[in-house]
């Protein structure tokens, strides 16, 4: 299922704030994050650790924050997804 879709067919309606919002490009890369997390099987504790950040900043990074610039979620992106990369090669 499409996450965008649904959210706009179920929730958003005629709301402009949230179609704005999950229309940015910082959703979709905090879709990417929390999908990595996952993955990793990491908690936001832990992911906030791994990447040095603050477990708020995390949950902005989360919550597709429009304030935060794009490059903050590629450089967690990239963090979490070379750490992927280095599990799936020790497993190998």
């Amino acid at each position: 299922m499409n996450l965008k879709k649904f959210l706009d067919e179920n929730i958003v309606g005629n709301d402009k704030y949230l179609h704005n919002k999950i229309n940015s490009d910082q959703f979709d890369l905090s879709v990417q994050i929390i999908k990595l997390e996952k993955i990793l099987k990491l908690n936001q504790r832990e992911s906030a650790k791994i990447l040095n950040i603050s477990f708020d900043r995390l949950l902005e990074l989360e919550s597709g924050d429009a304030k935060i610039q794009t490059k903050y979620y590629v450089e967690a992106i990239d963090r979490l997804e070379d750490i992927a990369q280095q599990n799936f090669e020790l497993s190998n």
